[in-house]
């Protein structure tokens, strides 16, 4: 391995815990205000949807721990910070999906994942996030909308079967532009960054 190699596998090998580190406490602060929103609104904290918000935090938790004793064994830092990324996409998902699918307002953590991505991932990697995180979300709400899954819709949430179709469609295609939109100038920031440092 070259200085040079080893300089970037150790930089980002910095990123990668960094991102761990946060990534704990933003869901932490992200769903615990979202425990503590719908305990105003719930008469349990035993309600499905708090159960499974519960269950989300501390899947977080214990996914971020197993990353922590993973990373002292890894050779491959950026093979790791894919493997990393994708989960993400996929708890974003699952968040979307437990707190009310189309009418979730946490669909904009896609673009949180895609903009951490850019700081670690190449620019075509961080295209291929936004590609995921797009099919995702895309995928889930046309399963919703054709009441294919049901989300565990939070107290006062519609679903999208409620909505007219064009406004469904709109909403996947917003979301789908702004992944590939921010993918491509979190990108293009990322790299213009990097030539600044090394100049």
């Amino acid at each position: 391995m070259t200085k040079a190699t080893h300089k970037v596998d150790s930089e980002l090998h910095s990123k990668l815990k960094l991102l761990m580190f946060s990534r704990v406490l933003f869901t932490s602060f992200l769903l615990g205000s979202t425990i503590i929103f719908q305990l105003g609104s719930s008469d349990s904290f035993l309600a499905t949807s708090l159960l499974v918000l519960y269950g989300l935090i501390g899947g977080i938790f214990l996914l971020s721990c197993i990353y922590v004793i993973l990373l002292a064994f890894i050779r491959n830092s950026l093979l790791f910070a894919y493997l990393q990324v994708a989960v993400d996409t996929a708890i974003v998902s699952l968040i979307v999906f437990v707190t009310g699918g189309y009418a979730s307002v946490f669909s904009f953590l896609y673009l949180v994942v895609i903009i951490y991505s850019s700081i670690m991932l190449p620019r075509w990697g961080v295209l291929v996030i936004a590609a995921i995180c797009g099919l995702q979300y895309g995928v889930m709400i046309d399963l919703e909308y054709f009441e294919i899954i049901k989300p565990m819709a939070l107290e006062g949430s519609l679903s999208a079967i409620s909505f007219p179709g064009k406004s469904v469609l709109f909403k996947i295609l917003v979301t789908i532009i702004a992944c590939f939109a921010v993918a491509i100038l979190s990108g293009f920031l990322a790299e213009q960054t990097v030539k600044t440092k090394d100049s």
